[in-house]
């Protein structure tokens, strides 16, 4: 016989990236400002990319992309933020630790949608499958439609476009007691190295404290990103977890 008070007292001696993703996209379900484009938690799309288009109530799904592209690498989350004809994405990569992270990182996350040698980037791709924001069931988008119709997100000038670049990891150790134990300054400046060696916009650290496991942030933005739209959002919909040290936390 199953013991309820053992499932309901159970926490992972782990989370590691996994937990990383879930804490993310489960932050990103309780808001209302961002589409989700993409995530990656236990149970995510994995290949499925879902994009609004601008100035309409359509969206559109770009189904089986490759999980390891050439010379890119597919985001563990992909936010959007349109703001009339212009798109902004912020592409996500998410690993176990702070060390875990790679040269060319921006430029690679970049490429899963721009493309690179020997692989096209969802951006030149068309998409599948189309549907109303609205709406439960989606339509196919058929090969003999218009080219310029078909090929929408293609045709969207690099002007009305731009990709934001972040980093997010598991702090070490994962879990803490409380709060006051995590040496927040520290990894502050761990950070603001991370941002500023990588070329990176956003840096974010994920812990989870208390008997509960609850989980906080400790976040870096570049000087751009916290002047940005993008940045004004994204701290607004995150100040529920953020534990960061104010006016430390970026560039």
């Amino acid at each position: 016989m199953l013991d309820l008070k053992l499932i309901n007292d159970y926490f992972p001696a782990s989370h590691g990236e996994h937990g990383v993703d879930a804490t993310l996209h489960r932050i990103i379900l309780k808001q209302t400002i961002f589409h989700e484009v993409f995530s990656n938690p236990p149970g995510g799309s994995w290949t499925q990319f879902d994009i609004l288009r601008p100035n309409s109530d359509l969206i559109y799904r770009w189904d089986h992309m490759p999980r390891v592209p050439p010379d890119a690498k597919r985001p563990d989350l992909v936010l959007q933020l349109n703001i009339d004809s212009k798109m902004d994405f912020l592409l996500i990569e998410s690993k176990k630790s702070h060390t875990d992270i790679y040269n060319n990182i921006a430029t690679l996350l970049k490429q899963f949608f721009t493309g690179s040698t020997g692989y096209h980037g969802l951006k030149n791709r068309p998409p599948w499958h189309f549907k109303k924001n609205s709406e439960i069931d989606w339509s196919v988008v058929k090969p003999e439609i218009d080219e310029k119709e078909r090929y929408w997100f293609k045709k969207i000038q690099s002007n009305e476009i731009n990709f934001w670049t972040g980093f997010a990891f598991a702090l070490t150790p994962e879990y803490y007691s409380e709060e006051k134990s995590i040496e927040k300054e520290t990894w502050i400046k761990k950070m603001k190295e991370l941002l500023k060696t990588y070329d990176l916009d956003v840096i974010i650290g994920v812990s989870w404290i208390d008997k509960e496991h609850k989980p906080v942030i400790i976040k870096v933005f570049s000087e751009k990103f916290f002047h940005s739209k993008f940045g004004e959002k994204l701290s607004s919909i995150i100040k529920k977890w953020d534990i960061s040290p104010i006016e430390i936390d970026r560039f």
